[in-house]
């Protein structure tokens, strides 16, 4: 444990009686031996002077709480020791030089007697003192230069340490990626050598597979030491220090064999390109075979695709590759062999074939390039129409094509997948271009939170959430939901002068407020009288233009002898009832 002094403190040899030794300046540290307390409770330490060594006894608290000492910072050692030894000795010499003079001056008048006497004493401790000081100058010049030697020393250490680290860390980096990227120019090296296909020999199906294989990991493997120089780089950029430039070179050897694993990769996909031609004819070939037969097969089977399924897989989740191989063989009329199947399994279950996969193998998807008539029968003369398929729109076909030889028009029946209808669709007209362009299997997946209900209106039952990003078989749809608009109408009331806005119906199709038939407006100023005869009748009140009145019920109106039709009202905002006539006998 190392303390620092932060107050001058005197050393003993002992621990209890012992004689002053010396004493610790503030600023000085000690590397404490042993903890003990004295006779008189205060806390002590034996410990060894950082200055020079020596082994001696100190007070590090007093029994009154007063703390001579505190813990140690790590960067102060010997020489911030000795350093802070001499300040206090050069500050006491200082002191003890001012006092001299101060009292020489206070003894400078008498010239007999005692005090003459020591005006000499004192001038020869002055000079001593004097002597002293510039020993202590010379003494601190010679520590602020040792001092200033151990900075540069450490300095110099700590340079060459970064230094030879920064050479390390830049040759490991510079080995690793060379031997990385040696490897993986190997690798690619011996595929390219292998992928020099025989132009008069026609390369088996698992040849071309297993160089396309090879090829695929080569080019993994220059990925991979790619990325190994990559994070090297990294590594060169974030590195602190004095000595980064030293990595300069590195970063160029680094850059260079980015370069060279990059043209690797060039020459390698370059040379490999017939092999991965051939290959992927190869399975095109085969995958186009494979699906004419499932989908002859399926549809002349009458099963569903899940039923298929779950016959081929025996009620399992995931159909394996011998199970498909057995289910293919089996098909009547197929043409294909054990490896070409072999490649269709692994085109549509690369990761396992379950329902998804297999529904995509065997269903077949077209879109709409031109706006056709879904009929109902194969024969377009007497057929009924039942919608137009548009452009762009997905049609499934579940039959065909099949051909009107007299016509020369391919026909195939199917199912609109937007809702579901289906019906007989014209494919191709003679030479002409198809109206139906084949497709694959569509599949969405969820870009957010979505829920799925049991029917396309959202009033359904809900079935579940869909998850963020999983992946869904498209069945039906999309179709667009017409959704009602909501009215709304600027009224004012009867009873007041109040106006505002009220909704009269809904979005869900519910009414709030109708029209009546039973509500008259004032157009001209015009009496409200007590009885229907004009002549016999009182004027109850005045109806002004606007007001409205609201007629009393059971009334078809009545006319008088001179054709003034007049009916009998209540007052929207004050209830009163009487006559009013309606039009009177000029027309107004």
């Amino acid at each position: 444990n190392r303390f620092v002094c932060i107050e001058s403190t005197p050393t003993m040899d002992a621990l209890d009686g012992g004689k002053a030794v010396t004493s610790i300046e503030v600023g000085e540290g000690i590397e404490v031996l042993e903890l003990k307390d004295d006779k008189a409770g205060n806390s002590c330490a034996q410990c060894n002077l950082l200055r020079d060594g020596t082994t001696e006894w100190v007070v590090i608290k007093e029994k009154g709480g007063a703390s001579n000492f505190k813990p140690c910072p790590p960067f102060v050692g010997r020489d911030d020791s000795v350093e802070a030894f001499v300040n206090a000795i050069h500050s006491r010499c200082a002191e003890a030089a001012e006092i001299a003079d101060k009292k020489t001056v206070e003894v400078a008048t008498h010239k007999q007697g005692p005090l003459a006497d020591v005006k000499a004493k004192l001038l020869q401790i002055r000079a001593k003192l004097t002597a002293e000081q510039s020993k202590i100058e010379s003494l601190k010049k010679r520590m602020t230069a040792a001092k200033s030697a151990v900075l540069q020393q450490r300095k110099d250490e700590l340079q060459k340490i970064q230094e030879e680290k920064a050479k390390g860390f830049a040759a490991k980096a510079v080995k690793e990626g060379t031997v990385a990227i040696e490897a993986a120019e190997a690798r690619a090296s011996q595929i390219m050598e292998r992928a020099k296909l025989n132009p008069d020999k026609k390369p088996e199906v698992s040849e071309l597979e297993g160089l396309k294989s090879a090829a695929d990991d080569a080019l993994q493997a220059l990925s991979e030491a790619k990325a190994v120089v990559a994070r090297a780089l990294e590594a060169h950029e974030v590195y602190k220090g004095s000595a980064r430039n030293l990595l300069l070179e590195a970063r160029v050897e680094l850059t260079k064999l980015t370069g060279r694993a990059t043209a690797q990769e060039r020459k390698l996909r370059t040379a490999t390109e017939a092999v991965r031609t051939a290959y992927l004819g190869v399975v095109k070939s085969a995958t186009k075979q494979a699906r004419e037969v499932l989908r002859s097969s399926a549809r002349a089977s009458g099963k569903s695709v899940d039923e298929l399924f779950d016959l081929v897989s025996k009620g399992k989740p995931e159909v394996t590759e011998a199970m498909f191989v057995k289910f293919v063989e089996s098909l009547p009329g197929n043409p294909l062999t054990k490896q070409e199947v072999s490649l269709v399994f692994k085109e549509f279950g690369r990761h396992g074939l379950r329902k998804p996969g297999f529904a995509k193998a065997l269903q077949e998807f077209t879109k709409c390039e031109k706006e056709t008539p879904i009929t109902s029968d194969f024969n377009v003369g007497t057929s009924a129409v039942m919608r137009k398929l548009e452009q762009g729109e997905l049609f499934e076909v579940l039959e065909g094509p099949k051909e009107d030889g007299d016509a020369q028009v391919k026909r195939v029946r199917g199912r609109a997948v937007r809702d579901g209808i289906e019906g007989w669709v014209t494919l191709k007209v003679g030479m002409g271009p198809a109206s139906l362009k084949s497709r694959e299997k569509p599949f969405l997946w969820a870009a957010g939170k979505a829920t799925m209900y049991q029917k396309f209106d959202e009033a359904s039952a809900k079935i579940r959430d869909l998850q963020v990003d999983e992946v869904f078989e498209l069945l039906e749809g999309p179709r667009e939901e017409a959704v009602s608009s909501e009215v709304h109408l600027k009224v004012g009331t009867s009873k007041d002068p109040i106006q505002g806005w009220v909704t009269i119906r809904d979005t869900a199709g519910s009414t709030f407020a109708s029209q009546s038939g039973e509500v008259y407006v004032c157009k001209s100023t015009i009496a409200m009288t007590d009885e229907f005869d004009i002549k016999k009748c009182k004027v109850v009140r005045k109806v002004s233009i606007g007001e409205a009145l609201i007629l009393v019920s059971g009334q078809d109106g009545q006319t008088d002898e001179k054709g003034i039709k007049r009916l009998k009202f209540r007052g929207a905002h004050d209830a009163r009832e009487g006559w009013v006539t309606l039009k009177g006998n000029q027309g107004t």
